[in-house]
């Protein structure tokens, strides 16, 4: 896929690993962070072509990690993919103040993660 570069987000080392599998094998450049903090970092050093953040992890959560993106990069290209539960959902209007961002609820189907990268990047120049 042209090297797009995926930055999966998540405390769970068996998403990380299953989710990332899934789309390497699709043809994307993989990477993981285990929580918000190391993510902002390495989105800080080279952004992503697209966020796959959980919500609730150690350090800094993925609800504080779109947020200060949205603040100090109001720029950005890249798409937030937020992985949650229904109830997570239900209680995150916050999301809507994040431009570039939409939910995919938990659990997360690989085939279908991966389907929506390449409708993304479809229709994203």
């Amino acid at each position: 896929m042209d090297g797009k570069t995926i930055l999966i987000v998540d405390d769970d080392l068996h998403v990380k690993k299953i989710l990332g599998l899934s789309i390497g094998r699709a043809g994307y450049v993989v990477q993981t962070a285990a929580n918000g903090m190391d993510a902002l970092t390495m989105i800080r050093e080279q952004p992503p072509d697209v966020l796959i953040t959980d919500i609730e992890m150690p350090k800094m959560s993925g609800k504080e990690l779109c947020l200060t993106i949205e603040r100090d990069m109001p720029d950005r290209k890249f798409l937030i993919i937020v992985m949650t539960s229904i109830s997570e959902r239900d209680a995150s209007s916050w999301i809507r103040d994040v431009t570039k961002a939409e939910y995919m609820e938990k659990p997360l189907s690989p085939k279908r993660v991966v389907a929506r990268l390449g409708e993304y990047f479809q229709a994203t120049p």
